[in-house]
């Protein structure tokens, strides 16, 4: 059962990082109200749940089939951990342009897109548009690609047995950590709407912005100090 629990506390870890949703969730509560904002709530965590389904069984799949890919292809392997630091922090970079846009528009922009999909989902509630918010995070160049990058890690640790029945727990469980973080911040901001502004919100995607440039220099600085150089000059060489 430690599946679930461990996945509560990577739903609300990976949730730490505002985003589209984390702002869609402190409009809704300073709109519309606590309730309004928990079913957002509700909608964002379901769709969370359905990404971190999708991830841990592909990844668990791509590691079967490869099997030991830092031994066999070291080179390739660095080069995918590189090209995950590199995203991490472009979009920290790109967390400082969405500053600089209208927070007022970015919900309707964030549930929208040009074949009408999502703006009809968002249009049948706060649930549904929190769920049409989470699904936008299909667009993020990191969000998809560290999810996978984490579980696959979780799996490494064997903290539980890698058997379908965990992954759907660790899922669910990532599904309720996003919520319960979203809840938090719909409370808060429900509460205290007086004291906030577009200004304090736009404060914060500038937070996100150093906050994942800083993880993405010190993540790869731990990737080249403990890549093994001769393994990989020898498999250049080859």
């Amino acid at each position: 059962m430690l599946a679930l629990p461990i996945g509560i506390v990577l739903g609300i870890v990976l949730a730490l990082v505002p985003g589209p949703v984390a702002v869609g969730a402190m409009k809704m509560a300073m709109n519309y109200g606590q309730r309004e904002g928990t079913r957002y709530s509700a909608g964002s965590g379901l769709m969370d749940m359905f990404f971190c389904i999708f991830a841990v069984f592909a990844t668990s799949a791509i590691a079967n089939m490869i099997g030991n890919v830092t031994d066999k292809f070291p080179f390739l392997f660095f080069i995918f951990q590189m090209l995950i630091v590199i995203a991490i922090i472009i979009y920290g970079i790109m967390q400082f342009r969405t500053a600089k846009q209208a927070v007022s528009e970015e919900l309707d922009e964030d549930t929208s897109s040009k074949n009408g999909l999502l703006d009809k989902i968002g249009k049948k509630g706060p649930f549904w548009v929190g769920f049409a918010v989470g699904l936008a995070n299909i667009a993020s160049p990191t969000f998809v690609p560290a999810l996978a990058f984490v579980t696959l890690q979780i799996d490494s640790f064997h903290f539980y047995a890698p058997t379908p029945v965990n992954h759907l727990l660790l899922s669910l469980g990532f599904g309720i950590g996003n919520f319960l973080w979203l809840y938090l911040i719909v409370r808060l901001f429900a509460k205290n709407k007086e004291r906030f502004s577009m200004h304090f919100i736009k404060n914060i995607y500038k937070f996100a912005g150093y906050t994942l440039i800083i993880s993405g220099v010190a993540l790869g600085y731990k990737v080249i100090t403990l890549a093994n150089w001769n393994n990989l000059f020898h498999f250049i060489h080859l």
